[in-house]
C-alpha cells in the first residue's frame, strides 16, 4: 500500500479508532498482528505526529517503532 500526502492526510482526519482500526487492517493484511485496542491518548498522539510531521513528512520508520511497541 503507497500512501500519498493526500491519502496520509485523510487518514489522519480520522478518529483515533478509526485509525487504529485502518493501522490494525494493514498489519494484518502485511501478516502483522496489532492489538485490537487502540494505544492511549498519548501513544496514538506520537503516532499521529511521526504520520503527519511538522514538517509535513511523515517518519515511517518512527511510526513502526511506535507501533511496534505498543503490540509487544
Amino acid at each position: 500500500m503507497r500512501l500519498d500526502q493526500n491519502m496520509m492526510r485523510e487518514l489522519l482526519k480520522k478518529s483515533d479508532a478509526e485509525l487504529w482500526e485502518t493501522i490494525v487492517a494493514v498489519g494484518r493484511a502485511k501478516g502483522v498482528q496489532l492489538p485490537e485496542r487502540p494505544p492511549g491518548p498519548t501513544e496514538m498522539a506520537n503516532l499521529r505526529a511521526a504520520l503527519g510531521g511538522a514538517s509535513g513528512r511523515m517518519s515511517l520508520a518512527e511510526a513502526l517503532r511506535i507501533i511496534t511497541q505498543f503490540g509487544k
